[in-house]
């Protein structure tokens, strides 16, 4: 039987809680569904570009690579969109550990468990 609960960072939530959160972020930002229609709130698409961005960016770490994928697709989004999502390459909050790679379970030689992620070669973080 599948899980109806997400981890969404350091929480662990429903899965309806979390559709809820989406939806809600995404109308904060100008964006919402009628009869299966996208309505867009503003008429610029420089604005309604710079919304998504952050609307991404609240949504957190899935939503964060998602846009920066999408920013190097020209042939899915209008050249507005792939400027403003390209910002989320560099210019993004802090993701710490919560950053989309492989981790392992370790123990220190002290005999504290720990979870180290590799992130290139000659870098190790634990947390």
């Amino acid at each position: 039987m599948k899980s109806e609960r997400a981890a969404v960072g350091d929480r662990e939530i429903t899965k309806r809680q979390r559709y809820r959160e989406i939806v809600a972020v995404l109308a904060r930002h100008g964006f919402g569904v009628v009869d299966d229609r996208m309505l867009k709130h503003e008429t610029k698409e420089q604005a309604r570009a710079e919304q998504l961005r952050l609307a991404c960016e609240e949504l957190g770490t899935l939503f964060i690579k998602l846009g920066q994928a999408l920013s190097a697709w020209a042939d899915i989004l209008p050249p507005a969109y792939r400027a403003e999502l390209a910002k989320m390459q560099d210019d993004v909050p802090p993701l710490g550990s919560a950053s989309i790679g492989p981790v392992h379970a370790a123990r220190l030689t002290d005999g504290r468990e720990v979870v180290v992620k590799v992130t290139s070669v000659g870098k190790i973080y634990t947390r």
